[in-house]
């Protein structure tokens, strides 16, 4: 029923509010919640880092960002949804690891740094392991989203 897609499961609709804001400040806002986000997501680093949260039960991946995705369409939440994905993806590709941008921004640091060019082999074997390392965060992401289905955990920790 297209009249479901604004309820919740308990029959309840949030109640969303719709503010219009001019280009200029539309953008400062834009500008100030990417900035609020990019703070939280170091802070959810560390806290990766340090052991304070969980990697299984805090990564989403691709059959999660779908789940999740679909919830959000039924909600009216799937622009910011996607804004997010967006931000999250942009920071992830910064990570300093080939074949990311962040990897090669690394090196044409680390290039200056050193005043010559790092080998061509080194930058091979470096890439290698990055593609390896990327690919195991993406299956790892896609086991814990298909692990959290099949045991009924939700997607999103409390």
């Amino acid at each position: 029923d297209p009249q479901d897609r604004d309820r919740a499961l308990v029959g309840v609709r949030p109640e969303v509010e719709t503010t219009t804001y001019g280009p200029v400040k539309s953008f400062g806002l834009a500008a100030k919640r990417c900035g609020e986000i990019t703070l939280k997501l170091g802070t959810f680093v560390g806290q990766l880092v340090t052991g304070e949260k969980d990697l299984y039960q805090n990564v989403t991946g691709p059959v999660g960002i779908a789940s999740v995705g679909s919830t959000a369409v039924n909600q009216g939440f799937f622009l910011p949804l996607l804004a997010l994905i967006s931000l999250n993806l942009a920071l992830f590709n910064l990570l300093p690891v080939l074949p990311l941008d962040g990897g090669h921004l690394f090196f044409i640091a680390a290039e200056k740094v050193l005043g010559r060019p790092v080998s061509e082999q080194t930058m091979g074997k470096i890439a290698a392991f990055g593609i390896v390392l990327v690919l195991a965060l993406f299956l790892f992401a896609t086991y814990a989203d298909l692990s959290k289905i099949f045991t009924g955990q939700p997607f999103i920790p409390d």
